[in-house]
């Protein structure tokens, strides 16, 4: 039921004979709050900034910093590295992995995705990640660079704590045009790996190539070989159906 659980009824000022229904009528609200899961559990909205989150609960609603306390926070703002959650401007206190190890920026990597609900357990320390964040979506790409008439395809990403897979089903191919290959339209939220080379297949005129590819800037830019060597001027170019690579976000 929704909180805070007010009770009906008061004694201290009655005087007289009080009616038993008035007490029935606080334990039956008292038992309508036990036996009601979310009494239990709701989730907060973060208020605050990137790598520092703010929570204030609704009073009477109270929160303790006390080993075992937990809270369900949406966060507002993807942040990089270290974290901190400061409930009730009782102060900030660092947010850490599940094994108890603070969060530490890695390549500007996002440590905690906006629109994510994480549980966070308090320690006696810091607060723990104890959920893993899943985020499903799509999005249109567009070969911007390097196929004759900028032909597009809906690729699909699925991101999993800090693991991003893309897949294109349909897969982005055309006549080559020029000798490099960019296709753009990537989501930010796909790009915490900012500069990391992947490694890939492609096609390079009409032949299955070895091939690296770069997320920066919301573009992907392929390059032939492992040396980010150039592409063939002519031929089939892109990617073939059911491509697919995964990378850290972090």
């Amino acid at each position: 039921m929704t909180k805070p659980v007010t009770i009906p009824n008061t004694f201290a000022s009655q005087s007289g004979n009080v009616p038993a229904s008035e007490l029935d009528a606080n334990y039956n609200v008292l038992a309508a709050a036990l036996n009601d899961i979310p009494t239990y559990g709701n989730y907060y909205l973060d208020t605050g900034a990137a790598n520092a989150l703010v929570v204030t609960t609704t009073p009477p609603i109270t929160f303790t910093y006390t080993a075992g306390a937990w809270l369900d926070v949406v966060v507002t703002n993807s942040s990089v590295g270290a974290c901190t959650l400061n409930v009730n401007a009782m102060g900030a206190v660092p947010i850490g992995d599940s094994a108890g190890n603070a969060l530490i920026s890695l390549s500007g990597g996002q440590s905690l995705l906006a629109g994510c609900v994480y549980r966070l357990v308090h320690d006696g320390t810091l607060f723990r990640i104890a959920s893993i964040p899943q985020i499903n979506g799509s999005f249109v790409g567009t070969a911007s660079s390097g196929i004759s008439g900028t032909p597009t395809a809906t690729f699909v990403y699925n991101i999993v704590g800090n693991l991003c897979s893309l897949q294109c089903s349909a897969g982005l191919s055309g006549t080559a045009a020029g000798t490099t290959f960019v296709v753009s339209g990537v989501p930010a939220i796909c790009c915490g790996q900012s500069g990391a080379n992947i490694l890939t297949r492609a096609i390079d005129n009409s032949v299955d190539v070895l091939a690296l590819v770069k997320i920066n800037s919301a573009v992907l830019t392929f390059y032939n070989g492992l040396a980010a060597g150039t592409w063939t001027a002519s031929g089939n170019r892109g990617i073939e159906p059911k491509w697919q690579i995964s990378y850290p976000l972090t």
